[in-house]
């Protein structure tokens, strides 16, 4: 189906428009940029001043925006300046497809961009940094542990070291000469001497 073709039941005057809203409100467009608003809302201040950063998120965000927007002119088949060019035309005979347009468009302007940003902010800056300390937390005590299993792994280590020391030196130790010469004085001993054998026999 072309994208001059009318959709059944469409509610858009411009069945284009009509699969623009259906593609924005694919779940996979929805998560890309409710992602990006939130990765980045927090770093726009309220106030006057625009910084540097803003610059940069913005030019990010409309690199996004134009590369999704591209994806959708080819899907349907259609060059971006006959896509504007009919939104344009959209936005001038059907006001419930001019309320949205003018929506989705203002996001690519810059200043619009960043009253959206400080918008998200405000809604979700709070519940953010939550997040950010309860990953901190979780961070440090996963740390903590960690560094708990590290000890007690060298503390058996140095544990396991010592029982074989100890094993190796009484090894050593019934191997020496020493310890053999000792053994046999110990057995000479029990041994009876020939006075003591002759002394049995006279007295049988």
């Amino acid at each position: 189906m072309s994208s001059e073709e009318p959709l059944e039941d469409c509610t858009y005057g411009d069945p284009l428009v009509e699969k623009l809203v259906s593609f924005i409100a694919e779940e996979k467009f929805q998560r890309q940029f409710e992602l990006f608003f939130l990765q980045h809302c927090r770093k726009f201040e309220q106030g006057e001043e625009h910084s540097l950063e803003y610059t940069k998120i913005y030019q990010e965000f409309e690199i996004m925006f134009q590369s999704r927007l591209q994806e959708f002119c080819e899907r349907e088949k259609v060059t971006k300046t006959e896509f504007y060019k009919r939104c344009k035309a959209t936005q001038t005979t059907d006001i419930k497809a001019s309320h949205y347009l003018n929506i989705m468009l203002s996001s690519v302007d810059y200043p619009q961009f960043v009253d959206l940003m400080r918008v998200m902010r405000k809604l979700h800056g709070d519940r953010l940094d939550r997040q950010d300390r309860n990953a901190e937390g979780v961070a440090q005590l996963d740390g903590m542990l960690a560094g708990a299993k590290k000890k007690k792994k060298g503390s058996n280590k140095r544990d396991s070291k010592a029982g074989d020391d100890e094993k190796e030196e009484d090894a050593d130790f019934k191997a020496s000469p020493s310890s053999r010469a000792e053994g046999k004085e110990v057995d000479d001993d029990d041994e009876p001497s020939c006075r003591e054998r002759a002394e049995s026999k006279d007295a049988k």
